[in-house]
């Protein structure tokens, strides 16, 4: 028994060292096998990096089991995200997505880390709204203010006769009166008040599109800006109570269009620096971010991976292919198509959050909240100066004293100074050619003159020679070119922004040191002087152009050779010697029939 008992313990310590040997050596082949897969990944993602800049944007890792027609089940490819099949993109937002809030918020925070790990800062808009006043002229009628045929034809003979006593009481109707704050970026607004308060009025007013026959009084900016210095409607968007679309297009379609029409606004910029940053900081990111990352950035697509994200989100799957339609189309429901007006406009502006204040005498009882004292009703005003000396107020009212720093937004955040500046080069360009076109009449010339002045813009625009690399009695050139304004205002608009003001180790900013080294070294008001210059060529150029069409003689003379003009000369001499024979010779065979008969 001692024997047999001894020789089961050495089988089983057998078998459990073959179980560990064997867990171990498992344990081994798959560390091994992760090793192999991470190697792989950090090859693939080598072979990327070495791609043309045009190429890396565009290139990612994708699994293999998720493409079609791949022979291997397992690994990464690498693939280009602008080729995404539509089955493709369905399986890809699945896979990110299978908890929609768990992982929409997991997905959002990668992109986040992803994007700070570089340094690279997203664009923001602070909104200020002060002293704002909305009033609206409503005229009084009698009755009922329907645009019945009555009222109609008594306004028409009013208006024509101008009697007084038909005519219609005009009074102000204050919509808005005396409304300030701040919208800060990266916080949400929950504006709440009764029916006819103003919340669409303020709203529209915030966004760019109030009305036009109402009176607006008060300042309104956008990091700064008034509404004449850019245009509020690429920046900001008001979602309306109105659902308004195409309804014979589907969700899908209507995402895609609408996607299409706004662009993908600084997306491309920022994926063209963090992969900068990244690949010189050696940092591999995570592979199904940098695809979602990359084939969200690539624009004029007709079918982008966005819209199967946005489609996922707002739970709109069930209904991606049927068409939104209308009162006489079925189609989607209330409640999808309110979402699907949501996921079409491209939110791009914060809120705050703010209180809800009773003002009608009707709620104000209901929430009185000193029970031992009687009710008493409290007018707008008097809450609104509470509000005021309030500490939420008051902080309020120091932020709005202090002016916004315009040197702290992003330069994405509002794209306007240098939209004109490339506008008006455009400009100057079309009225230059237009000029050396009417001055040459000839296609040969022309191409020819404007050829040679594209290479003197060339040679004294700054690009291919600096200014301080041209001699002194040159640099004239430099102050008579078009181009030359252009870099000027280009260069003092980029590397004077705050991400260019870190001091160096010469003691000045980085910024400074490149315009320096460009022999650009210009304050920040030479970016309007080259708005100016650049105004005044593009009126010279026109003002020329009109000038060379009103008296330069566009006709044009055939030149021959004195050879060919004497045989010319020697034909038309031949010619002119055989009519005159041939005419002598009719009148003398006149002659003989005069005779005969």
């Amino acid at each position: 028994m001692e024997m047999e008992s001894a020789e089961i313990n050495r089988r089983s310590i057998n078998e459990s060292s073959f179980h560990i040997h064997a867990s171990s050596f498992r344990s081994s082949i798959s560390t091994k096998e992760n090793d192999d897969d991470d190697d792989e990944v950090e090859l693939q993602w080598a072979a990327i990096e070495r791609l043309p800049t045009f190429e890396r944007i565009r290139s990612s890792l994708f699994d293999n089991e998720h493409l079609n027609g791949s022979k291997e089940k397992e690994g990464k490819s690498v693939i280009d995200v602008t080729k995404l099949g539509a089955q493709q993109r369905h399986i890809f937002i699945e896979k990110l997505l299978k908890d929609i809030e768990q992982d929409n918020r997991r997905l959002l925070q990668k992109l986040k880390e992803r994007i700070d790990s570089v340094g690279v800062e997203l664009p923001t808009v602070e909104v200020r709204y002060q002293n704002l006043f909305v009033e609206a002229e409503c005229e009084i009628v009698e009755g009922k203010p329907l645009p019945t045929l009555w009222n109609t034809l008594k306004n028409i003979i009013c208006g024509m006769t101008q009697i007084t006593r038909c005519k219609s009481q005009v009074k102000k109707l204050e919509i808005l009166k005396d409304v300030s704050g701040i919208i800060k970026p990266s916080r949400l607004t929950l504006l709440l008040g009764p029916p006819g308060c103003g919340k669409t009025t303020l709203l529209q007013s915030l966004a760019g599109i109030l009305n036009h026959s109402l009176k607006v009084t008060g300042e309104i900016t956008y990091n700064g800006f008034k509404f004449d210095e850019f245009a509020p409607q690429k920046t900001s968007a008001y979602i309306s109570q109105y659902d308004l679309h195409i309804p014979e297009m589907t969700v899908r379609e209507t995402l895609d269009f609408s996607a299409r029409c706004q662009g993908i606004g600084s997306r491309a910029d920022m994926m063209q620096e963090v992969n900068r940053r990244e690949k010189q900081a050696g940092i591999v990111p995570e592979p199904d971010i940098d695809t979602y990352m990359k084939a969200i950035s690539i624009e004029g697509l007709k079918r982008t991976l966005l819209t199967d994200y946005i489609i996922k989100i707002l739970g709109l799957d069930t209904c991606a292919d049927t068409i939104v339609g209308n009162a006489m189309k079925r189609g989607i429901s209330g409640g999808q198509k309110k979402r699907l007006t949501t996921g079409a406009v491209d939110l791009l502006w914060d809120f705050f959050k703010t209180h809800l204040l009773v003002v009608s005498k009707k709620d104000q009882e209901k929430y009185w909240y000193h029970k031992d004292q009687p009710y008493s009703y409290i007018e707008v005003d008097k809450i609104a100066n509470m509000f005021n000396d309030f500490h939420v107020g008051k902080k309020l009212s120091e932020e709005l004293s202090k002016p916004f720093n315009k040197s702290e937004y992003h330069k994405n955040a509002l794209f306007f100074k240098l939209f004109l500046l490339l506008f008006l080069v455009h400009q100057v360009a079309v009225s230059l050619f237009r000029l050396i076109a009417s001055m040459a009449r000839n296609p040969s010339v022309a191409s020819t003159c404007g050829l040679f002045t594209v290479g003197v813009i060339f040679v004294f625009g700054g690009f291919i020679i600096r200014k301080t690399s041209l001699p002194a009695w040159l640099q004239w050139g430099f102050w008579v070119c078009p181009l030359a304004y252009a870099e000027i205002g280009v260069s003092v608009n980029e590397f004077l922004a705050p991400r260019w003001q870190k001091m160096s180790s010469s003691n000045i900013t980085v910024g400074q040191q490149v315009l320096k080294n460009r022999g650009l070294d210009f304050s920040d008001y030479f970016y309007w002087i080259s708005i100016g210059a650049l105004v005044g060529f593009w009126i010279v150029f026109n003002i020329a152009f009109t000038c060379a069409l009103s008296y330069i003689n566009g006709r044009s003379r055939t030149k021959i050779s004195h050879r060919s003009l004497s045989n010319m000369k020697g034909t038309e001499d031949f010619t002119g010697l055989v009519t005159q024979t041939a005419i002598a010779e009719s009148k003398r065979t006149s002659e003989k029939f005069d005779i005969l008969y």
